[in-house]
């Protein structure tokens, strides 16, 4: 059995960590992460690598799969648009010379707002954030040899410990005032990922050394903000005091496709957002 060694960049992180639980669990793969600093709840091999100092990068070389989890928003929104640039630009030169696999981790939201979108579609996006991140991917395209690079864009993740979100944000209004307000009209439509169903795909990727190219990663849930809230409602006997502007939403798609996920991979998602949201409210000390 051959040993695939991998590391997992931005690995201190909330998805970076749990990709590294997940690889750990297998005995194909010897697991690193990398991070500016150590995640305490780890017990991984950690190695301090700095995107954006070039010089940290050289050990990268020994890996035969690399995943990047960095660059996600942060504020202020500078060290975001740093490492999404130079900070690709570091991990090209390093890698360039060496026959490491990249898995990129991006998002859904280089698409912008559409009826329909697949892998395909032009790149639109409406945010800084999805700018970025978008500038991220064509660096690399135009830097790799495609058959060496996955890109796999995500939509909205959610999970215990993640204070960012649509659903955190709903869990910590039921948990306290019960009042949500948003900057939007409410007709927002969003997909939604759990965390470790997240970390699997990444798995699976990092095992099928056969696929390169775009996926997007959408998970079983999609629904506009409204109905998702009238859901919960439903569900849980409950109303809140509901805010809505007459904004019309950002990044907004009516059909987000992830068949190409699916017909080559065949993904079964074992987590959904209304059952999270009951573990949540049960055992509201594992948020």
């Amino acid at each position: 059995m051959s040993i695939k060694r991998v590391i997992i960049l931005g690995g201190a992180g909330f998805l970076g960590a749990c990709i590294a639980k997940e690889l750990n669990r297998k005995e194909v793969f010897k697991v690193s992460y990398a991070d500016v600093v150590k995640n305490p709840t780890l017990e991984i091999n950690f190695i301090p690598i700095d995107l954006l100092e070039l010089k940290s990068l050289e050990r990268l070389t020994k890996f035969d799969i690399i995943i990047n989890c960095t660059g996600q928003i942060t504020n202020p929104f500078n060290k975001c648009f740093l490492l999404n640039t130079d900070g690709i630009i570091n991990l090209t030169k390093i890698i360039d010379n060496c026959s490491s696999r990249i898995i990129q981790i991006s998002t859904t939201a280089v698409y912008g707002s559409g009826k329909s979108c697949n892998e395909t579609s032009p790149l639109n996006p409406e945010t800084n954030y999805a700018s970025v991140k978008a500038v991220a991917e064509f660096l690399l395209k135009v830097n790799l040899d495609p058959s060496r690079l996955v890109i796999l864009r995500l939509t909205n993740l959610y999970g215990p410990k993640q204070k960012k979100g649509l659903a955190a944000y709903i869990l910590r209004s039921y948990l306290s005032d019960r009042s949500l307000s948003f900057n939007n009209d409410g007709k927002l439509i969003r997909s939604f990922l759990h965390v470790k169903d997240a970390a699997r795909v990444i798995s699976k990727f990092s095992e099928e050394s056969n696929l390169s190219g775009i996926y997007n990663i959408k998970g079983p849930d999609t629904d506009s903000i409204k109905n998702l809230i009238s859901s919960f409602e439903k569900e849980f006997q409950v109303e809140f005091a509901k805010k809505f502007s007459k904004i019309k939403p950002w990044e907004n798609i009516d059909n987000l496709s992830d068949s190409k996920l699916n017909t080559d991979l065949k993904i079964k998602y074992r987590n959904n957002i209304m059952t999270y949201f009951k573990k949540m409210i049960e055992s509201p000390q594992n948020g």
